[in-house]
């Protein structure tokens, strides 16, 4: 396909001003202005006969296997071609499809006997799948008074998951965490809940770890070493209702409650915990019995693929009252979800209630700016002050609800997205370090 370039276009628009200035002022002269045309049409169809084949310009595609949602991925384009022409200036525009950024349209300078390779960062707003169908291409003639422009059809397609790679960039960090918390005997004396051995008394030792009648039976102070007690069961449990789909810093709070708890669940098979996933909106959608070991870990994250992203508003007594039925032993439930007016929380606190006499639950969500924003705005219009009032009141609602599970005996945790995978896992921690469950 060709058209027109701005040069000819350009041209094109001179001759026809200097057609009506001889039109108008020395009519003797057109057959000037006619060899003006004819010139031009003529270097146009040259151009367009010295431009690079369309079939013969080739495209390849570099990229990752999948792509991580909250990551950018490269995307990488070469183009080659082994027709003897001109450099020439090549822009490209590809037609990504999918939970994606769009990008960009590139340009460069094209050599044939070197190619041209253009790299594209892809970041997706979600998980699913991202495709390229087609990719645009347009390139000009030597003379550069033709663009040529050509479709190249394309079979990319990979699959957006939940962000493993952080667990990945995070593993020794996590794994010096699970070591320290049940994958190994603990170095402090009483920490955990199952006895370890006994140790002579130093200074620092707390007195009520003393183990009076070892003691009198050896005529010197014993204390107990404790280890933190493995195979707790753990229970992900994610709200895939409408508000989790909310995007803060454009990914849904549902993804980052998946990432935070993949590494969770990475630390948690570490310790020699058994870890599940639940899922659940205006009825239950997913249930994964617990599983322990390092291998259950690659079962769990596939299974986080297959939580859909659900329109509808969460019906919190159908799906924790399912929850409550499904696992039988004291288990620590980590619930993500979130609520945005007071007849949904109470929802949600009565039925949090009714896991709490059985089961430690911690409520995590991630925390929106906006109310914060809004309430260290110093107000200059009435809009101003309104939106300041709003943020006020939906704060001091949150806080309501939050002091009402605190007295449930709920962890609750509401830390921005950069921390809250380090909040979850401090308070995982510290779940186990009381020995809660």
């Amino acid at each position: 396909m060709f058209r027109p370039a701005p040069r000819a276009l350009w041209l094109g628009v001179w001759l026809t001003l200097a057609s009506l200035i001889v039109a108008a002022v020395v009519q003797p002269l057109w057959w000037v202005i006619a060899a003006g045309w004819l010139v031009l049409l003529l270097a146009m169809v040259l151009d367009a006969a010295r431009a690079i084949p369309g079939a013969s310009l080739w495209m390849d595609i570099d990229a990752p296997p999948a792509l991580y949602i909250g990551e950018d991925d490269p995307l990488v384009l070469t183009f080659s071609t082994e027709a003897a022409r001109a450099p020439t200036f090549l822009r490209t525009a590809p037609d990504v499809r999918g939970p994606v950024e769009d990008l960009p349209t590139l340009s460069d300078t094209f050599r044939p006997e070197t190619g041209l390779t253009l790299e594209y960062r892809v970041r997706p707003t979600a998980r699913g799948q991202v495709s390229l169908p087609v990719v645009h291409l347009g390139w000009l003639g030597p003379l550069q008074l033709i663009e040529r422009r050509r479709v190249i059809k394309t079979h990319w397609r990979v699959a957006v998951i939940p962000n493993v790679r952080a667990v990945q960039r995070d593993a020794v960090q996590l794994r010096t965490l699970a070591q320290d918390f049940g994958a190994k005997v603990q170095r402090i004396v009483g920490s955990g809940s199952e006895f370890q051995a006994l140790m002579e008394f130093q200074p620092g030792h707390e007195s009520r770890h003393i183990d009076w009648k070892h003691s009198a039976r050896h005529r010197k102070l014993l204390v107990k070493d404790m280890q933190v007690e493995r195979n707790h069961q753990i229970i992900l449990a994610h709200d895939c209702g409408y508000l989790m789909r909310e995007p803060i810093e454009g990914v849904p709070k549902l993804d980052h409650a998946i990432n935070a708890a993949l590494k969770l669940a990475w630390v948690g098979f570490s310790t020699g915990d058994n870890i599940g996933l639940y899922a659940f909106a205006d009825r239950p959608q997913m249930f994964i019995a617990p599983r322990g070991g390092k291998q259950a870990f690659a079962p769990l994250r596939l299974a986080t693929q297959d939580i859909g992203y659900v329109s509808r508003e969460t019906n919190f007594t159908l799906g924790l009252s399912a929850l409550n039925q499904r696992i039988g032993r004291r288990s620590l439930i980590v619930l993500f979800t979130d609520f945005t007016d007071t007849i949904t929380a109470e929802l949600l606190m009565e039925n949090v209630a009714a896991l709490t006499r059985k089961h430690i639950v911690v409520f995590a969500v991630p925390k929106e700016p906006f109310a914060d924003t809004y309430l260290d705005w110093k107000p200059e219009g009435l809009n101003d002050a309104t939106r300041a009032v709003v943020a006020e009141t939906y704060a001091n609602e949150r806080r309501v609800v939050f002091d009402r599970l605190r007295r449930l005996g709920v962890e609750v945790l509401e830390v921005p997205p950069q921390g809250f995978s380090t909040a979850l896992l401090n308070t995982y921690l510290s779940v186990k370090e009381r020995s809660l469950l």
